[in-house]
């Protein structure tokens, strides 16, 4: 089998990861280069001078940030449909592909079958059912706690690659790489509340048994 042939029946996973890197792209495109609001606030209050410089200067950054949180939700909301318009082409390759026999690629370390494509769709559903649920407007899971920036949803989808690679593996080496692709990819997103201490704790036991 020639390497088209092989590439063809990785499509759902490259065209997952194409859209991983659209997500990633567009969210530094659309939100920019994002500053936590405690440095800020701290580095600023400690670069003035005067104790009525600082009340002025921390009156001035609050004002800021309301306008910054209230604008907020629109980009992040952006953010989360574009990662859910990236799992819909590789739903849409997997349905293809349904009922085309087994089919083995790269010199038989990749197949994919009819129980390969049907945990495939369940994976993608599972994952596009998380994304909703954590949302991008105010009130939401990942914007309550702080999660709601790009990277979570690349994470997820980084993770669901993983998945779909284990699922299509044939081979212990291919086994490993994507079981390494999704759980470093679940390591950051449970360390992702960086100033919580119970997440900090459940990422470093969770690397310590997954290592």
């Amino acid at each position: 089998m020639n390497i088209v042939q092989s590439l063809s029946i990785a499509l759902p996973e490259i065209l997952l990861l194409i859209g991983v890197s659209v997500v990633l792209l567009a969210d530094v495109l659309i939100n920019g280069p994002q500053i936590p609001r405690d440095e800020a606030t701290h580095g600023a209050l400690h670069s003035s001078g005067g104790g009525a410089a600082q009340a002025d200067l921390a009156g001035v950054i609050a004002a800021n940030h309301a306008r910054v949180i209230a604008a907020e939700p629109a980009p992040k909301m952006r953010v989360q449909r574009l990662a859910l318009a990236a799992l819909v082409l590789p739903l849409l390759a997997v349905i293809m592909q349904a009922g085309g026999g087994t089919q083995f690629a790269f010199s038989g370390m990749y197949v994919t079958d009819a129980l390969a494509d049907l945990l495939k769709i369940g994976c993608i559903i599972a994952v596009g059912i998380t994304i909703v649920y954590a949302g991008g407007t105010p009130g939401s899971y990942a914007t309550d706690r702080g999660m709601g920036r790009g990277e979570f949803y690349a994470l997820a989808l980084f993770s669901l690659l993983g998945e779909m690679v284990m699922v299509s593996a044939s081979n212990l080496l291919v086994v490993y790489v994507g079981l390494e692709l999704m759980t470093l990819s679940l390591y950051a997103l449970v360390a992702m509340r960086r100033d919580h201490t119970q997440s900090t704790e459940a990422a470093v036991k969770y690397f310590v048994l997954g290592a």
